[in-house]
């Protein structure tokens, strides 16, 4: 993972997509990406295995009971703190290999995004924690880490690292109760304090004072009167 990390930083991917929500939008957000053919990958090896056919070819019902066995599997989490291991499903594995083989697609053939140069990813380059590998491989592992944290539960709670971003509904990534509640709570504390800064200002008279008078004919006198005394020296 660390070495995928190395590739994303050394090609400069942040500043075509974003990561984490990080960088820039021509290109994807390669997070929410790789989350989406990750559940896609599993969706088809659940297809397949339970109903022998193409997932979107399976009536609405079957393909509803896939998405729920697959969002309840994802959100399990299987990391092992003590040996620091992840372990993952027949399926989760099914879906890394789905989502490894889109971008080698995307990286090592003809691109169809803009701005990304054909072939960019020298599949074998050795560098600083570049390790031996695919290099490509390497990436889309950096992007499951990702796709992983967004989508499974921390230890004891019930929405992810990222909590439950992105938005997708197959992984069952929708805004829990806490950023609810903490998000009403800031614009409530930011509309207060605003209120408060304009009733100090107006009740203080914190505002400039004026400098001159605006009443008529008050220029011209003041100017006639600077003529005067030039005039009398």
């Amino acid at each position: 993972m660390v070495s995928g990390q190395a590739v994303y930083e050394k090609y400069g991917l942040t500043d075509y997509g974003t990561y984490l929500g990080n960088g820039s939008y021509l290109g994807p957000d390669y997070t929410a990406e790789a989350l989406h053919h990750y559940i896609e990958g599993m969706h088809s090896y659940y297809a397949q295995k339970l109903y022998h056919q193409p997932f979107k070819q399976l009536s609405e019902i079957k393909r509803e009971g896939i998405i729920g066995k697959t969002r309840h599997e994802i959100r399990e989490n299987r990391y092992s703190q003590s040996d620091q291991t992840l372990t993952l499903t027949t399926a989760q594995v099914a879906g890394l290999r789905a989502m490894q083989a889109y971008y080698r697609k995307a990286f090592i053939n003809n691109p169809k995004q803009a701005g990304l140069p054909e072939n960019m990813i020298k599949l074998q380059e050795k560098g600083n924690f570049l390790t031996k590998g695919n290099k490509v491989n390497q990436l889309s592992s950096f992007f499951f880490w990702g796709a992983w944290m967004s989508s499974t539960n921390r230890p004891g709670r019930n929405f992810s690292y990222t909590n439950n971003w992105p938005y997708d509904l197959e992984a069952g990534n929708t805004m829990p109760a806490e950023a609810m509640i903490w998000t009403a709570l800031s614009v409530a504390f930011l509309v207060a304090g605003v209120g408060v800064v304009i009733y100090y200002q107006r009740r203080y008279h914190f505002d400039m004072q004026a400098t001159y008078t605006t009443e008529p004919g008050c220029h011209l006198s003041i100017l006639t009167n600077q003529l005067q005394r030039v005039n009398a020296k």
